[in-house]
């Protein structure tokens, strides 16, 4: 594989549509796998008559217990559980399929008793263990480390299917950052371009696109946490900061053209290091921990700034938004998204730079 491959394939990894928030999604796709699994082996398996079983990881948990799930609009992991019975296929996108009767069938799923139990894991990352039991016959799923990596499948105590988390290439620093941009030939830029035009027309779709950017942030976040059935290209598993990166990197495309994507390029892939040097999802908000810090480095970066300078303005705006908890995927993160970008703005203007730069060696 060629260098720019190797990145291509990245970055390809790290973008992906999903409906609704990606922790119920990877609840829905590991229970709609393992119905799946039990169909295949000639197994009976009504969405009435199964049981389910869950065990996930204490961040995944958390916040698929506060969002909606698109097109049910309820909040909960019997909510997303409901919904992967109902799947047709286990992709991390199964909320777009759902019609009204399938919505009718899932609500009486959540209102059934006695057919599912969710239990929360002391672990962190994305982790969901999902057993469905029809009769004597039971089929078990995990998904690890990615949303929709599913690492095992086991029938009737028989392991059918592993696949590992493909390795994939590591970002080693914001040095990396500038040498892969400077060593793509359009190929990573086309992917960007499409990543935030895709972004962008949603938040033309939904109007918002006029507004000051801190307040579009806002409103499609909100939106999202809402359970509105949104396109959202996600970014390194997360829709919300997907959100976050793209939308006032499309506005600037829009007003500047194909030489802007260069610092969107720049941007992704910071936002890339960012989340390979942590947890998917944790205890601390990455709207703050990642993407306002990715935005500000592609920001200093069109700027001309040194490496060391772009460092430095990260260095500043991570201690600035420390401690902002991730408490779930719920309304508030929409907040917290306009109060990140307006940090962003700030941080990214000439003379805040030079007042929170003046004493730092850089």
């Amino acid at each position: 594989m060629s260098e720019i491959q190797k990145w291509l394939e990245l970055i390809n990894l790290e973008i992906k549509e999903v409906v609704g928030c990606t922790e119920p999604a990877c609840i829905a796709l590991s229970v709609a796998r393992a119905v799946i699994e039990l169909e295949e082996a000639g197994i009976e398996a009504n969405p009435a008559e199964l049981k389910v079983e869950l065990e996930i990881s204490r961040d995944v948990y958390r916040n698929a217990s506060t969002v909606n799930v698109p097109a049910v609009k309820k909040k909960g992991i019997a909510a997303a559980a409901a919904a992967g019975l109902l799947a047709d296929s286990p992709e991390l996108n199964l909320f777009l399929e759902f019609n009204k009767e399938d919505v009718r069938q899932i609500n009486q799923l959540i209102k059934s008793p006695d057919w599912l139990v969710a239990k929360e894991l002391e672990r962190h990352g994305v982790f969901v263990r999902t057993t469905v039991r029809s009769g004597d016959n039971w089929a078990v799923v995990e998904v690890a480390e990615e949303h929709d990596n599913v690492e095992k499948v086991v029938l009737n105590g028989e392991v059918v299917d592993t696949s590992p988390r493909c390795q994939r290439a590591v970002i080693e620093n914001l040095e990396q950052v500038r040498e892969i941009v400077w060593l793509d030939d359009g190929q990573l830029q086309a992917v960007v371009r499409d990543y935030i035009c895709k972004q962008g027309e949603v938040a033309e779709l939904l109007e918002v696109d006029s507004e000051p950017m801190a307040r579009q942030v806002e409103a499609l976040i909100l939106q999202r946490m809402a359970g509105e059935s949104l396109p959202i290209q996600t970014l390194t598993g997360s829709g919300n900061q997907g959100i976050f990166v793209a939308l006032p990197l499309y506005r600037r495309y829009k007003e500047e053209g194909k030489s802007f994507l260069v610092t969107a390029l720049f941007t992704v892939l910071a936002q890339i290091y960012f989340t390979q040097r942590q947890q998917r999802i944790s205890d601390t908000c990455g709207l703050t921990d990642k993407s306002a810090l990715s935005l500000l480095a592609g920001y200093l970066y069109e700027k001309g700034c040194s490496i060391d300078k772009i460092q430095a303005a990260v260095d500043v705006l991570r201690e600035a938004l420390r401690g902002l908890r991730c408490d779930g995927a719920k309304e508030s993160c929409a907040l917290k998204g306009y109060v990140a970008m307006q940090a962003v703005e700030r941080m990214a203007s000439e003379s805040a730079l030079n007042i929170y730069l003046s004493e730092k060696s850089i």
